[in-house]
């Protein structure tokens, strides 16, 4: 039996209670090198950091919130001049609360059409200092994942497992997006949309991500990857592929973000917005016309070629971060055993590929572009 096939078998039955690379002697972007031979890549999170995670994202329990505002309004400035609306933010802690003035609008491209969402992702800014005993000390302003559309379980399951391959990117980088999940009732003040309880997660700011980890944020346009961290840009790729994302591009900055430790380092890229990956499978998801995809599930893998012997030692850190990243759903407690056992599978259909030879070799080194 299949060891995907295994892990599924163990959801039903249990009851779960969650560096351009330069040759030689150097360290560059926390990547060491040895003589000519592949990097250490376990940049685990055990690795000093110099800027600590902001608090918001140092704890993984659901933050529980209400927000009051007056969402017609919010909902329906959706254009490219939109502005901020008022709004207050009621944080709940067992019987203690605590409330913040603050201003929201919404963000997003896609997401933002409202033909395509109702409730659109949001961005939301703190007054000065109002927050400061809130789990948003000293936050200015954050961004929201909404749930899309009021009126859909599945699209409240796509938010749950876009959130989940956040947390996967993480244990795979240290160069990675936080977030926190939140239980949120939204209450319209005018009254035509009533009280909505759903879940989205907050997102780290790019700026803390690039300080985080000794960097800062690099907006420039039009680098290509072979100009970016090898190692790393090949991890992202490998990633990328696993999730079934086509949905990104590094010299159009399109869902990521390029972050670099000096002037003349080459920089990692950071991924965000996973959405559109078979993974997720959003029903507004759509196949690749450029690729030329049947389907958002199919996997296509982006990334620049690399020898084989390289992308062997990226597959040795997937395989030992196997049993952690299939956890990771495993033991989500949001998510039904159906949605699982997608998920499950669909990560298995991928160790598969990496872990056979012939698939590896045609489906990912082969299938690597070169110009």
């Amino acid at each position: 039996m299949k060891w995907w096939k295994k892990a599924i078998g163990r959801i039903i039955n249990a009851n779960l209670s969650y560096s351009l690379l330069f040759f030689g002697c150097f360290i560059l972007t926390g990547t060491e090198v040895c003589g000519c031979g592949s990097p250490i890549l376990n940049d685990t999170l055990e690795q000093a950091q110099l800027v600590k995670p902001h608090p918001l994202f140092s704890r993984s329990d659901p933050l529980e919130l209400v927000i009051y505002a007056n969402f017609k309004i919010v909902r329906d400035d959706v254009g490219d001049q939109r502005s901020y609306h008022p709004a207050r933010i009621v944080v709940l802690n067992g019987r203690d609360s605590i409330e913040l003035a603050s201003k929201i609008r919404t963000r997003g491209h896609f997401r933002r059409d409202k033909n395509n969402c109702d409730f659109p992702p949001l961005k939301i800014k703190f007054s000065s200092g109002d927050s400061n005993n809130s789990p948003f000390k000293d936050l200015k302003k954050v961004k929201l994942v909404a749930h899309c559309k009021d009126r859909s379980e599945k699209l409240q399951d796509c938010v749950f497992k876009e959130y989940l391959i956040y947390k996967a990117y993480n244990i795979i980088a240290e160069e990675s997006f936080n977030v926190r999940l939140a239980k949120i009732t939204y209450v319209d003040e005018d009254g035509k949309y009533g009280l909505i309880t759903k879940y989205g997660f907050f997102i780290e700011d790019d700026d803390d991500v690039a300080a985080r980890n000794g960097m800062t944020v690099m907006k420039v346009a039009n680098i290509h990857q072979k100009h970016t961290d090898y190692f790393k840009m090949a991890k992202l790729s490998l990633f990328q592929y696993m999730i079934g994302n086509t949905d990104w591009s590094v010299p159009k900055l399109h869902n990521i973000v390029l972050l670099s430790e000096h002037v003349h380092s080459p920089p990692v890229v950071v991924p965000f917005d996973f959405d559109w990956s078979g993974l997720v499978n959003a029903p507004y998801a759509v196949p690749d016309q450029v690729l030329e995809t049947a389907d958002v599930k199919q996997r296509v893998y982006r990334g620049y070629f690399r020898p084989e012997e390289d992308m062997l030692t990226i597959v040795e850190l997937f395989n030992e971060k196997k049993d952690e990243l299939i956890n990771l759903f495993a033991e989500f407690p949001f998510l039904s055993v159906k949605e699982k056992q997608k998920c499950i599978q669909y990560l298995g259909e991928f160790y598969e590929i990496i872990n056979d030879k012939r698939k590896f070799k045609n489906e990912i080194v082969k299938a690597a572009r070169r110009k």
